[in-house]
C-alpha cells in the first residue's frame, strides 16, 4: 500500500462455495498454452466458505430512494456499455435487488477502512457470500480485499437444445443462438467506486452431433472511481457452479496475456460448427488466467487511471470468452461469475501519486 489506503476488492459471481468436494480444484494453466489444452503450472486454493449475506449484516434498500438512484445509475451504465435493453424504474426494481452490506460486521479486518457496499444482483440470485482475499496469485488485491460470491441460475436450465436429435426432425444449418444475458454491480459508499459485471450465453443449434451440446459464456467487466481514487485493476472471471453438469473445454479467448501497448485482441471462440465473438482494440495491460477445470477463466485489466469527473464513466475493463461442451440431455451449464477491481487512494491528488 505504501502509505496509501488500498481499497482492493474482488467481486465474484460464484456458486454456493468453491471449496467443496463437488467442485474441481483451481489448477491454473500457462496462459500462453494452446487453446483447449495447456500445462498445469501452479495450484490455486479455493476460497473458504465465507460469511453469508443475511438480515443481520445487510439491508434490502430496493424500495428506497437510495436504491432507486443506484438502479438508475446501474441501468444507464450497463445499457450503454453492455447493450442491454433500457428498463423503467418499476421494471428495474422487479428484476433486481439492491442490498446495503455492512462488510465490517461480516469480515472485520483490523487496520482496514471498510466501506458499506451497495450490491445489485438479479432476483434469481438466492445466496450471496463474502470471503477474504482474491482468486489466485495473479489477482491484484491488497490485504483489505474481499470476495463476493454468487451464482447465476437461469430459469431454462433443463431445456433440451437439440430436440432434432431426439425426434428425428430434419437438421437445419447450424447457427448460434443467444439464450441469456444479465449484469450485476457492486458500489462502495464513501469512495464513489463501482464495478459492473455482465454476461451473455450462447448455444449452437442443429450442431449435428448426437453426443454433445455446445455452449459459450461471454463475460466482461467495467470499473470506475471518483474523487481522489484511481483505478489500478479491473477483473472478470467465470466458471461452472457446483451444481452444473460436467463441462469439457472447447475453446477460450483471448488466448494470452498482453503488455500495455495498443493492439487488436481476438475475443472470438469456436463452438462446433459456428464462431461467436469479435475483436477489439486495447492499449492497457491485460492478464489472462485459464484454469484446467473446464470453463474456469479470469482476465484482468491493469493500469493507473484517475477519475475524469464523471462518477459513472468506465475507466477500465476486461472481457473474455469460454466455450465448453456438455453431454447430450445433461442440460445447460450453470455458471458462476466473479469480477474484481483494485482502487487506491491518492492523498495529494494527481499527478503526485
Amino acid at each position: 500500500m505504501r502509505a496509501r489506503l488500498r481499497l482492493g476488492y474482488v467481486l465474484v459471481v460464484f456458486a454456493t462455495v468453491l471449496a467443496t468436494s463437488t467442485n474441481p480444484s483451481f489448477a491454473m494453466t500457462d496462459d500462453t498454452a494452446d487453446r483447449g489444452g495447456g500445462q498445469v503450472v501452479t495450484q490455486v486454493e479455493s476460497p473458504d466458505t465465507g460469511v453469508k449475506v443475511n438480515e443481520t449484516n445487510s439491508q434490502d434498500s430496493t424500495a428506497t430512494a437510495e436504491g432507486a438512484q443506484a438502479l438508475r445509475d446501474f441501468s444507464m451504465r450497463v445499457t450503454q456499455a453492455a447493450g442491454l435493453q433500457a428498463m423503467s424504474a418499476e421494471a428495474l426494481a422487479t428484476k433486481y435487488r439492491v442490498l446495503r452490506v455492512d462488510v465490517t460486521k461480516m469480515l472485520p479486518t483490523p487496520g482496514c477502512k471498510q466501506h458499506t457496499e451497495v450490491v445489485i444482483v438479479p432476483r434469481e440470485v438466492t445466496e450471496v457470500r463474502y470471503v477474504r482475499g482474491s482468486l489466485g496469485s495473479h489477482a491484484s488485491s491488497g490485504p483489505c480485499s474481499v470476495t463476493m460470491i454468487w451464482e447465476d441460475s437461469p430459469a431454462d436450465q433443463d431445456v433440451q437444445d437439440d430436440p432434432e436429435q431426439l425426434s428425428g426432425i430434419a437438421a437445419a444449418a447450424p447457427y448460434k443462438d443467444h439464450y441469456g444475458e444479465d449484469c450485476a454491480a457492486r458500489l462502495w459508499e464513501g469512495s464513489d467506486s463501482w464495478s459492473d459485471s455482465c454476461w451473455r450465453y450462447w448455444v449452437e443449434k442443429y450442431d449435428g452431433n448426437p453426443n454433445w451440446n455446445y455452449y459459450s459464456a461471454h463475460v466482461w467487466s467495467s470499473c470506475g472511481v471518483q474523487g481522489n481514487y484511481y483505478l489500478a485493476s479491473c477483473g472478470r472471471g467465470v466458471g461452472p457452479s457446483s451444481s452444473s453438469p460436467k463441462l469439457r473445454w472447447l475453446d477460450y479467448a483471448p488466448i494470452a496475456s498482453s503488455p500495455p501497448s495498443c493492439r487488436t485482441i481476438d475475443n472470438s471462440i469456436t463452438l462446433y460448427n459456428v464462431a461467436v465473438g469479435y475483436s477489439y482494440t486495447s492499449c492497457e495491460e491485460q492478464r489472462i488466467i485459464r484454469y484446467s477445470a473446464a470453463g474456469h477463466m479470469t482476465s484482468y485489466w491493469q493500469g493507473k487511471v484517475f477519475s475524469r469527473g464523471n462518477a459513472n464513466e468506465p475507466l477500465g475493463g476486461t472481457k473474455h470468452h469460454v466455450a465448453v461442451k456438455v453431454a447430450q440431455k445433461d442440460g445447460r451449464p450453470k455458471w458462476t461469475h466473479w469480477s474484481s477491481s483494485d482502487n487506491q487512494y491518492c492523498w495529494l491528488r494527481p499527478p503526485y501519486c
